[in-house]
């Protein structure tokens, strides 16, 4: 939905689609997964945790609005201090997150004001496809999320890659977290990146990073679909 450091928006369409009605997400963030599935399938219903208050917030006061208000939310002005993560989370970097979770404020920068107008046309877009109430959020851990048969889609914080977030990788048993991936019911599908090993993970994607790095996306599927050697 929003810009958030991490977020799925471009990686979604190349998972494995939801084999169930609900998809259920244990580390929510921008949830891009859940929106682009409920923008494709209009019977799809998603529910959200995340253990940061600051993401609840956000959500809720997104899903509180209609697409007209979102369209004609004020914009921002560079050079501005705020504490709006409406406004914030357009710069998808864990700077302005933890500027307002320690009680203080970010700086509006010159391309933040810039790009805000198209952010949120896009933000007002998908609301209007994905609300009528099929997306429900709540504050939590993952061992807080509701344990039904569902489409489990799992991207948490990076185990190498993850202490950026404001709740990051350093809280995260990985062990722990694995194993209980392991028992989730339905679909289970997660998320990691090379070199992450907490479970038997394979390579998805290969793209490259601002400074040409090539990296090396994960993934682990409870019932991955067959390859064309399995078909063999």
């Amino acid at each position: 939905m929003f810009n958030y450091f991490g977020s799925k928006q471009r990686l979604a369409p190349t998972y494995a689609p939801p084999k169930h009605d609900l998809i259920v997400e244990p580390f929510a963030g921008a949830a891009a997964y859940s929106v682009y599935w409920l923008k494709q399938r209009r019977d799809t219903e998603t529910i959200l945790y995340d253990i940061d208050p600051m993401v609840v917030e956000l959500w809720e006061r997104i899903l509180a609005m209609s697409p007209d208000e979102l369209w004609a939310y004020p914009n921002p002005k560079a050079g501005e201090m705020s504490s709006d993560m409406l406004w914030g989370s357009c710069a998808s970097a864990t700077s302005s997150w933890r500027s307002v979770a320690s009680g203080g404020q970010f700086q509006v920068t010159g391309w933040m004001a810039r790009d805000f107008p198209f952010i949120k046309r896009r933000m007002a877009a998908d609301l209007a496809e994905i609300g009528g109430g099929r997306v429900k959020v709540f504050e939590g851990g993952y061992e807080s999320s509701l344990v039904c048969d569902a489409t489990w889609f799992v991207d948490p914080p990076y185990q190498h890659q993850g202490h950026r977030y404001t709740e990051g990788s350093a809280g995260l048993d990985y062990e722990h977290l694995g194993a209980w991936c392991r028992n989730l019911r339905g679909q289970t599908i997660v998320t990691e990146a090379k070199p992450a090993d907490w479970l038997p993970f394979r390579p998805h994607k290969t793209h490259y990073d601002q400074t040409n790095q090539a990296r090396v996306d994960l993934i682990w599927e409870s019932d991955p679909e067959p390859t064309l050697l399995d078909l063999i």
